[in-house]
């Protein structure tokens, strides 16, 4: 009996050693660099730049996203549907926003990917990886990345130091 105790009492506390999932949700600021520094010097640096929003519990949460400052881009809001971590703690979200069509005022249709990562070194920082956009409008499509623009308008100005390799890090707002 006190073999079966202790071998039930070993095995609760080695699952317990288990890597928790990394807990996406909260608001998050951008930060510059490799290091995730945060902003202090931008107008904007209290702004929320992106959103992730928890649906379910446990082992069926899944997450929904917002761009908060998309309206004012001309960007989609909120993601589609919700998105669960990949097996690499990897959160995918789709975004699209439909095109109006009209002579003078027409407006695009946009369909965008956005990819987030957990930071693996800093608690409450994640890795906006990937950013993908397609855009329609009068017949022409056009395909870019936001972040590679970012970036490249970065390596132009004294802002090169804001990026790194991986991305875009995020700090969760607490």
């Amino acid at each position: 009996m006190n073999k079966s105790v202790l071998s039930i009492a070993l095995l609760l506390s080695l699952s317990a050693c288990g890597d928790k999932p990394y807990d996406f949700e909260g608001k998050y600021l951008l930060t510059e660099g490799e290091q995730c520094i945060p902003d202090t010097k931008s107008k904007n640096k209290d702004m929320v730049f992106f959103e992730i929003i928890a649906q379910g519990k446990g082992d069926t949460k899944a997450y929904t996203a917002k761009i908060p400052m998309g309206a004012a881009w001309g960007l989609p809001t909120s993601s589609n549907g919700n998105s669960s971590p990949t097996e690499n703690e990897e959160l995918n979200f789709n975004f699209n926003k439909e095109g109006k069509t009209g002579l003078f005022t027409g407006k695009p249709s946009i369909d965008m990917t956005i990819t987030v990562i957990p930071h693996e070194a800093r608690e409450n920082h994640i890795w906006l990886t990937k950013w993908d956009a397609t855009v329609g409008q009068n017949g022409m499509v056009k395909q870019l990345s936001p972040l590679d623009e970012m970036k490249k308008q970065a390596t132009k100005s004294d802002a090169k130091d804001k990026f790194s390799d991986k991305g875009l890090c995020l700090v969760k707002k607490v």
